[in-house]
Formats: structure tokens, C-alpha cells, sequence
């Protein structure tokens, strides 16, 4: 394939093999629809289960997913909408020939569906994302148009092709320059999806001024005369926002942690338990980026308000955007993973975790993290991931090992002993167990090794003042619930002063 003398034929044999593990990761499972279609979703929810139903069945048979990409195709406006450049992908086919470039982003490589097994599973998600998106950009076009011709809008051909560009970007297929699109496999290659990338930005700034054309238009006329597609555009904007705040509203109500503080990594997600739910197919990354470069500050998983520097967040927010072979290289070459796991190959589950990180669809490496954390509950809260919410599922090894010596003593998690019962009888627990104390010392002096290996001294200094209150409140914890049982005061004088010494 290298010494075939076609122009760009060796780059693309390249492009074509380097994309294979992304098409990997995102095989088994169907979360096109909540990911890249999150935002026509949230337009027309009623949509959803239509295009979900035949987006399944097309997973599992070739004849299902020609079925409807006929219907699609023969729908009355989706021609006029592919002319004007919305973007309908080609179904995977053993005989057609597809360039990559006209390919999902997702599913960038023909190479991997050639390998056994691993290859059948690829197509038919291939498939089913094929599918969904389709569907989902065909009925969001129809809907519009049928809603302008439906009142008498006369619209013109500059119009179907604006609103063909919206679709593309809220569908998480941005725009590229045509003397880029041919070169879209090589951008795949380095990036994790460049497309759905310059797709949110693009949608947010049609979005956001067709939101302010509205605003402007209504303080100045009292009604909305701004153009047919910013006026689309602000109302797919609103009910986007609107979907994802009453969500959350709903799940604070219901019980769940919802982070309200941007400079937090948890920032707009439902937190259950250990597992975190985010709705925002990306937004909350960016919303985070933005206030952590503008404060110089992140909110720590303990509360805590920390600085950060601003190249480290900038370098941070970039690799994110790796695609799995530049994520590999850039890991090597700073010798931590993303995770800040160290690339230790003297480790036996170096090389293994790697190839688990980088190859195991991200469905299933959600999963098995909920579940291996959370037992069958957090399986159960991990299954929106089949349909695109992002989930996470951690505890540090400390954490791990504090709720099960509180589910095997008092039947309840770690949290609810230290409402129910204080902090006296978690720090109890706490001094009960020597190999629970030995794993929070070296998480505490990994994470002091961490922030001294920055020379911030604003850093270090936070830590030490921290760690010296938090020693001292124990203290008056543990000194306060042994005065309630032995009723000694002297004895709690003396803790208390020595406490305060101590700080």
C-alpha cells in the first residue's frame, strides 16, 4: 500500500490503520444519540424514540439499516437539505468505496473491519451511528422546513443552506474550509473528533447571537424579526440550556449532588454516590476550561479552592482532545498517562492497562468501572453511557476501602456514618484498620509530592495549613465525643489545649 504511487494514497493507508482504535472505543453502544445529537435531542425530544428504535435495529442487520436510509432519503426536504450541505453520511458497505473523509468521524478507518469478530462489532455500530445521526439531522431539517412553509415563510435557497450548516454543527459535524476536508483523516488522527469539536463552538456562537438578535429585536420592535435560521439556532440554544438545567434540577430534588462551582472537574454533573452523570456532550469541559484559566483556581474533590497555573490547564484541556495514538505518544514522552498514572514498564499492568485505556470500547471500560467501584448499583447508573451521557465512576484505594468497613460495620456508606453518627466514629473506623491508615498516609504524601514538584509555594502553603486544620478538627472531634462518654473535663481540657499547641 506504501509504494502504490496514487497521490495521498500512503497517507491515507496511515490515516486509515491510526484511527482504528478510536473506532474501537466507540464501538457497542449507541451513544451518537446523546452525544454528538444531544443538542437536536434536546430540540424535538419526541424525535428521540424514533430514531432510537430503528437505530438498534440497524446495530443488528445491514437489510434494517437500507430500510431507512431509503425512508430518510426519500423524505420531501431532506434532498433539497443534502444539496444545501447538510451532511448524510454513507452507509458502511463491503462494495462501495468510500473516502475516509466522507466517513462518521468516529468510524474514520475501513482497516479494522476487517478483522474478525472486533471487525463485525465495528460496522454494525457503524451502522447504528450511521443511522441515528442521519435520522436525527433528516427530521430536525424536515421539521423546520415544514414549520416555515406550514405559516407561509417564503424561504430561499441561502436559507436551506444556513440552516443545513446548523444542523451539521448542532449534529457535531463542524465546518471545514474545502482545502481541509480532504485532509480530515490526518486532523482524526491526532484528534480525538475534530469535527464535533469545531461543531460546538460553531453552534454555540450561532446560538448565542441568534439569542442576541432576539433579545435585540424584541427591545426594539417588541417581536422577533431577525433571520429564519438565527432564530432556529436561539431556539435550539434555549432548549438545549433549558433540558440540561431541568434535569438537574430534577435529580437535586431527587437526592444527587449537583456542582454548581465551574473551576470544579464535577462542574454541572449529577453525582450519585461515586458516580458522576454529565448531560452536557462536552459544554461543562469547556465551561470548566474557561473558569479555570480565567481564576487560576480549581475546586478540589475535598471543597478545597486551589491555584493552578494556566499553561498547566491549557496543556491539561489539550490533551483531552488526543486521539488515542497522540494521547499514547504524549504520555510516553511525559511518562504519566492523562490520569497521572506513571508509565512504569517494570509495572506488570503497565503495558495491560494501556491497552485497556486505549482499545476496550469506552461503554464497557465504563461499566466494569461502576460496577468494580459501586457493585451492580453503579452497573445500573453507568447505563446511560450505552446512550452518550458521559460517566465516571472513582474512588481513591482509601476511599474504596472506607465504604466497606462502614457497610460492614454499620450497614451504611462512608457518608451517611458522618451524618448519622459524626466525624468521631469515621475517624473510629478509621484507627481500626492499620492498612487503611498506611493507604490515606501515602495518598496525603503522593499529593504533597505532587504539589512540591510544582514549586508553587502558594500551593505548598495551602496544603501544609490544610492538613494542619484538618488534624486539629479531628481532634477536637475525637476529644469532644470521649468527654460525651466519659464526662471527664479535665481530661477534655488537656486534649483541647494540646490540640491547640499542636496547631
Amino acid at each position: 500500500a506504501l509504494l502504490d504511487k496514487k497521490p495521498g494514497n500512503a497517507l491515507n493507508k496511515i490515516s486509515d490503520v491510526v484511527n482504528a482504535p478510536r473506532a474501537v472505543l466507540s464501538t457497542v453502544d449507541f451513544s451518537a444519540l446523546f452525544r454528538q445529537g444531544a443538542i437536536l435531542s434536546a430540540r424535538r425530544p419526541q424525535d428521540v424514540p424514533k430514531v432510537l428504535i430503528p437505530m438498534v435495529k440497524s446495530f443488528f442487520s445491514d437489510k434494517n439499516a437500507q430500510i431507512v436510509d431509503d425512508v430518510i432519503k426519500a423524505r420531501p426536504h431532506t434532498q433539497q437539505l443534502a444539496d444545501g450541505g447538510m451532511y448524510l453520511a454513507p452507509l458502511p458497505s463491503k462494495n462501495a468505496v468510500t473516502p475516509l473523509s466522507k466517513m462518521e468521524e468516529s468510524f474514520m478507518s475501513k482497516w479494522i473491519e476487517k478483522i474478525p469478530i472486533i471487525g463485525s462489532a465495528v460496522k454494525a455500530s457503524n451502522r447504528a451511528y450511521v443511522t441515528g445521526l442521519n435520522d436525527l439531522r433528516s427530521r430536525s431539517g424536515e421539521a423546520v422546513i415544514s414549520s416555515w412553509e406550514k405559516v407561509g415563510i417564503k424561504y430561499a435557497d441561502s436559507d436551506v443552506q444556513q440552516l443545513a450548516t446548523l444542523i451539521n454543527a448542532a449534529s457535531g459535524r463542524g465546518y471545514l474550509p474545502k482545502a481541509l476536508q480532504g485532509a480530515s483523516p490526518v486532523f482524526n488522527a491526532m484528534l480525538f473528533s475534530p469535527r464535533l469539536f469545531l461543531g460546538r463552538i460553531q453552534f454555540a456562537g450561532s446560538g448565542a447571537t441568534g439569542l442576541a438578535q432576539a433579545v435585540a429585536e424584541i427591545a426594539t420592535h417588541g417581536k422577533y424579526q431577525a433571520p429564519l435560521v438565527a432564530k432556529e439556532a436561539a431556539k435550539q440554544l434555549v432548549r438545549f440550556l433549558g433540558a440540561g438545567t431541568a434535569i438537574l434540577s430534577m435529580a437535586a430534588v431527587a437526592g444527587a449532588k449537583v456542582e454548581l462551582d465551574p473551576r470544579s472537574s464535577d462542574f454541572g454533573k449529577m453525582k450519585i454516590g461515586n458516580t458522576r452523570l454529565d448531560i452536557w456532550s462536552g459544554y461543562s469541559q469547556w465551561a470548566r476550561f474557561m473558569a479555570q484559566i480565567t481564576t487560576e483556581q480549581r475546586k478540589t474533590q475535598g471543597g478545597n479552592i486551589t491555584e493552578v497555573n494556566r499553561r498547566e490547564v491549557l496543556d491539561r484541556f489539550i490533551q483531552s482532545k488526543f486521539a488515542p495514538g497522540t494521547g499514547l505518544l504524549n504520555d510516553l514522552l511525559k511518562g504519566e498517562s492523562y490520569a497521572g498514572d506513571a508509565m512504569d514498564f517494570t509495572k506488570k499492568d503497565t503495558a495491560s492497562r494501556m491497552a485497556w485505556d486505549r482499545f476496550a470500547p469506552l461503554f464497557i471500560q465504563d461499566l466494569i468501572d461502576a460496577v468494580d467501584q459501586e457493585g451492580l448499583v453503579g452497573g445500573a447508573l453507568a447505563t446511560p453511557a450505552l446512550f452518550g451521557v458521559g460517566i465516571v465512576t472513582y474512588m481513591s484505594p482509601a476511599q474504596k476501602m472506607k465504604e466497606q468497613l462502614a457497610q460492614a460495620k454499620y450497614g451504611m456508606s462512608w457518608e451517611e456514618l458522618g451524618k448519622t453518627q459524626g466525624t468521631a466514629a469515621q475517624m473510629e473506623l478509621e484507627r481500626s484498620d492499620s492498612k487503611l491508615l498506611a493507604l490515606i498516609q501515602q495518598e496525603r504524601d503522593e499529593y504533597n509530592q505532587s504539589i512540591l514538584g510544582k514549586q508553587d509555594i502558594g500551593n505548598i502553603y495551602r496544603n501544609q495549613t490544610s492538613t494542619i486544620e484538618s488534624e486539629y478538627k479531628n481532634k477536637i472531634d475525637l476529644a469532644t465525643q470521649e468527654y460525651r462518654d466519659t464526662k471527664s473535663g479535665f481530661d477534655f481540657k488537656e486534649k483541647i489545649m494540646k490540640a491547640a499547641d499542636n496547631r
